[in-house]
């Protein structure tokens, strides 16, 4: 590809040299025409090939060759586009198949880290079963151990905080009076 290119610039270096070296020839008198030739200035309606201001000076195969050189131009043109083209179609494929490659791994990494999440949830509820166990068991046990000196010691806190039954009906004791954390 890079030497069709070079070829193709290496012909069109050549082609020009030519048209100037025919042009300057042209110039120097070899129609009868002396002095310099006056150029029109082209308009932006009006594109002219390169060669259009010396056409009345040039002999015909000159004007056929510029002309051939223009078609010539035009269809390298046309051909560079089309490749340019080509090349952007290759490179929108390209990106398009990144993308989706992309697109597919984050889908797989989302699925990876939602199933790592449930099984998480699920030891977590496992877990939590065991510990629900464990208190029930733990429950258990302490109801089924001996809890009565908490009981006689509520009984006597009772009694110590009440009226005394020995005394003056609906007296207090001594001692409850006297301090008020006393059991």
């Amino acid at each position: 590809m890079e030497h069709a290119l070079r070829e193709k610039a290496k012909a069109f270096w050549a082609m020009r040299r030519s048209y100037e070296a025919i042009a300057k020839h042209n110039q120097s008198g070899f129609h009868g025409t002396h002095g310099t030739v006056q150029t029109p200035t082209p308009s932006k309606a009006l594109i002219q090939p390169p060669c259009a201001p010396q056409l009345h000076l040039l002999p015909s195969l000159a004007c056929a060759v510029c002309l051939a050189g223009l078609v010539q131009d035009a269809v390298e043109a046309a051909w560079l586009e089309g490749r340019i083209r080509q090349e952007f179609d290759k490179l929108r494929e390209f990106l398009r198949v990144e993308e989706q490659a992309i697109l597919d791994a984050m889908a797989e990494e989302a699925r990876q880290k939602q199933l790592l999440a449930e099984e998480k949830m699920k030891r977590l509820a496992e877990d939590t079963e065991a510990l629900a166990h464990e208190i029930e068991r733990l429950q258990m046990e302490m109801k089924e151990d001996d809890v009565s000196f908490l009981m006689v010691r509520s009984s006597t806190s009772r009694v110590s905080d009440g009226p005394d039954v020995q005394g003056p009906a609906g007296s207090l004791r001594p001692a409850a009076l006297a301090d008020p954390a006393f059991p």
